[in-house]
């Protein structure tokens, strides 16, 4: 009991509002419960003041807040202190201006119609009313599905839909069998690094690993900045906890984190790859890796060829997973892994007049043979081969340690084996499912118990473009398609709309903004958007962003302060909870309809309403039978044009989905529906697990080998690479070896060595901006963003060879000769030959006030190529030309 807060137990119960509800609570202050109350107190003595608990959306963690209301209008927006365990009761910058994303005077206010006449590519629509709006767009929907001609809509999702809508979006497209999705955060995020990840440990996308920051003694960052960028939960545990472990940041740029390192790597840009392969060398030739760790949870002792790597013998269990020899030293001789008792890592053994290793052997000569040692990478990274050799050892002693899960995964060519390494240089540590290391959120827990696949069916047209496009490897030979084909990239799809013989295609852009984050953006806006092939273009958003000045139809959504969300888990922190939202205000500032509304009211009329609703409630909300069909009931019987017409009605769907959950997890916990409901609408979250609970999850996937991999267990060695890429494509090839193997970044090929005014070229975030959404915001883009965070960085050294001051004005030439006009930032905390760049700028919509002028799409600067394993595009593994305009 805390004796400076002066509380009692059933005092701290009263103040959480929820005695009997808190199941878990670690890690929550009395003190900050203690506030919350007082805010709850302040509130009812001023009617006219109210504290409505939110989900923040100016990012895709989506962070627990509260938001301030006087006299009906919101004022102010802070953490919400019932959400202690997911962004510790705070939020960033972008989370305190997302009042001004409410009332942004920029931001679309009602429907809009292009003006007859007009010509895509131009600002010239005209205001009309949303059943209007509503029943244009239905009929366009409902011509092509009676058609037979679902493939002809083509979906622009963007990160809205990978996480504020993700359950709505993809429920309403599996019900609707729509199979032509253009999602960007798969092919232009995560896709490579989740990939890379899951290789080894089975998941890997945003939410569902993370690093156990409280307990982690020796962690290193590479490809992320947790001080400067997104992810709040992640960031504030960093922060608090920075002297409790050792902290190295590997990144060519000081970014904000690496300043508060204790060490700082300014590696060469794309090499990551190298240094990762020496360390593991360190590792396996001082055997400084976890055995027991390897020999228990791993397929390290699997038995392959020395020469082939092709398995021993395997065979698949009662359960479906893949189970393998191993050389026993009890017994000595081979047995099933299930049967060992002290399985061998090293070595050679022979059977049958035939030799055999395990893996973990197999791992080592390769990188022996390979000479992948510190001096190699040395020439290859820039980084001192006795700085690798200290790290290296450091990771190998220090326990627990990790190497961080990482974010943006699409950076370089070679971002997949990137993330494979780090995943094994974890493994080899013991790190994966366990305490201080890496742990699986309850996402994570989740997709690993029940996996949900989300790829593209294969009948689509973006699943056939990229299974017939030709990549050329790293060595040099070619090869077609792509080793994991998700069916989720759009560079394809451009040639065949343009040289197809097909017309009448509708493009739908739901929370995307494809002008400014899809490459070869020019391309498509000039050539496919405007082309007569297409005979609708729809854009539903909050702000008029670039691509709506090529739409047909510009609907409007309501911005996150404005609506009901669904009770959803909270994810990228080591507990079980789930949260939601109100609206802060309502009816709605502008005449918008919330995406919860619009899609559940165009299921119901086009048909596959029951459908749609059954997919949300059972794939999604995880209700029982008796709740879907009471949602099957509000997108059946409940919802009508009314919504569109009458602003108080506004919100109905999500109201209606978040009373029906509240009803089930009532239930659940043995209180009254009313009781929960009242709950989640007044504090907003609700802790249902400990840490100690996850990590004990966690460990029960270990030691059960139910790990979503072809084998149970962590992979060292792939077996997913072994089949889709080695049989697959007739050959271990870098790229897909089933162990790792050494691929270098695209620019290096291309420029070995840099000319005179030559810079590699890194992107990142401000401090202040997410995606391209936040830089319209009138305070975050004008008054908090420093001046030099819009300008491209360059080392002083290089900009005096150029004769470049602070401030000048310059040209910056893509590999292609394409130039563009930006301000040049000189500093000292970016490696001379390399260059940076803010990738949130270069608004063309003349719309869009308060965007930062001289600056440059990030888009136009990248050349368009995809990567082989994914297909996914490569966006930042490239080199400019820098020179005074």
């Amino acid at each position: 009991m805390s004796k400076g807060v002066g509380i009692t137990r059933r005092e701290f119960l009263k103040i959480a509002g929820i005695t009997g509800l808190l199941i878990g609570v670690t890690g929550i202050s009395y003190k900050t419960l203690k506030k919350a109350e007082e805010l709850s107190l302040a509130a009812a003595q001023k009617p006219s003041v109210k504290y409505t608990p939110s989900r923040c959306g100016m990012c895709p963690q989506g962070c627990s807040i509260m938001v301030r209301s006087y006299n009906g209008r919101a004022e102010r927006i802070i953490g919400n202190p019932y959400g202690f365990v997911f962004n510790r009761g705070t939020i960033c910058a972008r989370g305190n201006m997302g009042i001004y994303r409410l009332y942004n005077p920029d931001r679309l206010m009602y429907p809009l119609i292009r003006t007859p006449g007009s010509k895509r590519g131009e600002w010239a629509f005209q205001a009309t009313n949303w059943t209007k709006a509503y029943k244009e767009v239905i009929s366009t929907l409902k011509e092509k599905i009676s058609a037979g001609e679902t493939r002809k809509i083509l979906w622009f999702t963007g990160w809205a839909t990978c996480d504020l809508y993700r359950a709505l979006i993809l429920s309403f497209l599996m019900a609707g069998k729509f199979p032509n999705v253009l999602n960007q955060p798969l092919g232009t995020c995560f896709l490579p690094k989740a990939l890379g990840w899951s290789s080894v440990i089975g998941v890997g996308s945003h939410e569902e690993i993370m690093t156990d920051f409280d307990d982690v003694q020796y962690l290193i960052v590479l490809r992320r900045n947790h001080a400067g960028s997104i992810t709040v939960s992640h960031g504030s545990r960093v922060g608090q906890n920075m002297r409790r472990f050792k902290l190295v940041v590997i990144d060519p740029r000081m970014s904000e984190e690496a300043a508060r390192a204790d060490e700082w790597i300014p590696i060469r840009p794309g090499t990551d790859l190298a240094l990762l392969l020496a360390m593991m060398h360190v590792i396996l030739n001082e055997k400084l890796y976890d055995a027991d760790y390897l020999r228990e949870y791993t397929n390290a002792p699997m038995l392959v060829d020395p020469e082939t790597l092709e398995p021993y013998e395997i065979t698949k269990t009662s359960n479906g997973k893949i189970d393998f020899k191993v050389w026993d030293l009890a017994q000595n001789k081979p047995v099933w892994s299930r049967e060992a008792k002290l399985p061998a890592l090293e070595g050679e053994y022979e059977i049958d007049g035939k030799k055999y290793i395990p893996v973990l052997e197999a791992l080592k000569r390769h990188l022996n043979n390979k000479g992948y040692t510190p001096e190699w990478a040395e020439k290859i990274t820039d980084v001192p081969a006795e700085k690798i050799y200290k790290i290296a050892r450091e990771f190998g002693t220090i326990r627990p340690s990790a190497i961080d899960t990482g974010w943006h995964g699409t950076k370089t060519y070679n971002s997949f084996q990137t993330w494979r390494a780090v995943a094994l240089l974890n493994a080899l540590v013991g790190s994966p499912l366990r305490r201080g290391g890496i742990l699986l959120s309850h996402a994570g827990l989740e997709q690993t118990k029940h996996p949900m696949s989300l790829g593209a069916p294969k009948i689509s047209d973006v699943y056939k473009a990229l299974a017939e496009e030709e990549f050329t490897l790293s060595d040099g030979s070619k090869t077609k398609g792509v080793v994991v084909n998700l069916g989720r990239n759009y560079i394809p799809l451009k040639k065949i709309i343009l040289e197809g013989n097909e017309k009448g295609w509708v493009f739908f852009a739901f929370g995307a903004n494809p002008a400014r984050t899809m490459l070869d953006a020019e391309g498509w806006l000039e050539q496919v958007f405007t082309s007569n092939k297409v005979d609708k273009v729809i854009f539903y958003d909050v702000l008029p962003q670039d691509t709506s000045l090529y739409a047909d139809i510009i609907i409007n959504d309501c911005v996150y302060l404005e609506r009901y969300d669904r009770i959803r888990p909270v994810d990228f922190v080591p507990y079980k909870a789930v949260y939601t939202a109100v609206p802060a205000v309502h009816p709605p500032v502008a005449d918008c309809v919330s995406a919860y509304d619009f899609f559940a009211l165009a299921a119901k009329d086009l048909g596959f309403g029951k459908e749609f609703a059954t997919i949300l409630g059972k794939m999604w909300l995880g209700l029982d039978d008796a709740h879907t069909a009471q949602l099957v009931n509000v997108v059946e019987t409940e919802m009508d044009y009314t919504i569109l017409s009458d602003k108080n009605k506004r919100g109905y769907f999500a109201k209606r989905m978040q009373e029906i959950q509240a009803d089930q997890l009532a239930k659940q916990l043995g209180k009254s529906s009313k009781e929960v409901l009242e709950y989640m609408r007044t504090k907003g979250f609700l802790v249902l697990a400990g840490k100690e609970e996850v990590l004990k999850e966690n460990l029960e996937l270990l030691e059960k080998g139910e790990l979503n991999t072809p084998t149970g267990k962590v992979e060292i060695f792939s077996f997913m690479l072994l089949e889709a890429g080695v049989k697959a494509k007739g050959g271990v090839k870098p790229e897909w070896h089933p162990l790792i193997d050494w691929v270098p970044p695209r620019a290096l090929q291309e420029r070995p060595k840099l000319g005179p005014d030559e810079f590699y070229l890194i992107y990142g975030k401000a401090p202040t901006m997410t995606h391209t959404h936040t830089a319209d915001n009138p305070l975050l883009s004008v008054v908090l963003t420093e001046e030099s965070f819009k300008r491209i960085w360059i080392h002083p050294s290089r900009a005096a060879q150029l004769g470049l001051k602070e401030g000048d004005l310059v040209e910056v030439c893509n590999s292609l000769g394409k130039c563009y006009k930006t301000r040049v930032h000189i500093t000292e905390l970016i490696r001379p030959d390399t260059a940076f760049y803010v990738n949130a700028w270069g608004h063309e919509s003349p719309r869009l006030r308060f965007t930062p002028k001289e600056t440059i799409p990030w888009n136009k600067l990248v050349v368009t190529e995809n990567e082989p394993i994914a297909g996914s595009a490569i966006l930042g593994d490239t080199f400019v030309k820098i020179r005074k305009a």
